[in-house]
């Protein structure tokens, strides 16, 4: 969802309050995104010809913790020799809720000048949002979140056009 949205507060004052605090402008953009289906593999040496672990259970039945994202105990080596029989794409991994917005002002100086101001706030409530889970049976990380999105960024900007 994105929205555009002109506060009303002192709008259309041509006094010096008006001039200063009036016409600005609040864009934003909400994105919410489920997570992505992952496939579980094999990081193990003696896995033989298999790429994909044995299915012994419910993945999706996890605390979704940073320490245990899926149910871990529910994939399994296959016996040396064998395939895996986990389908893929069997877990999901974090979605997302990022919230971006602006606020802009552009001030008319003289005819052909104006300068303008704007602040944009990308992540602006500072959500966590986790981007990876090692799903690799038999790492040291299996099972857990390994990463997140970007934190909280600001960005200021002056400009004067001409």
């Amino acid at each position: 969802m994105n929205y555009i949205y002109v506060l009303p507060v002192l709008r259309g004052r041509h006094d010096l309050l008006g001039q200063l605090f009036g016409d600005w402008e609040l864009t934003g953009l909400v994105s919410f995104q489920s997570g992505l289906a992952t496939t579980v593999g094999i990081s193990t040496g003696k896995q033989g010809l298999a790429t994909r672990p044995n299915a012994a259970g419910v993945a999706d039945s996890g605390p979704k913790t940073i320490a245990e994202w899926f149910n871990i105990a529910a994939f399994t080596a296959p016996a040396a020799g064998f395939f895996g029989n986990a389908g893929v794409g069997s877990i999901w991994g974090p979605g997302f809720a990022i919230w971006d917005s602006s606020l802009a002002k552009q001030f008319p100086i003289h005819e052909r000048l104006k300068f303008k101001l704007s602040g944009e706030f990308f992540n602006g409530v500072n959500h966590t949002n986790w981007s990876g889970i090692s799903a690799m049976l038999g790492s040291g990380t299996y099972g857990r979140v390994t990463a997140a999105r970007d934190p909280r960024k600001i960005q200021l900007g002056a400009r004067l056009d001409f």
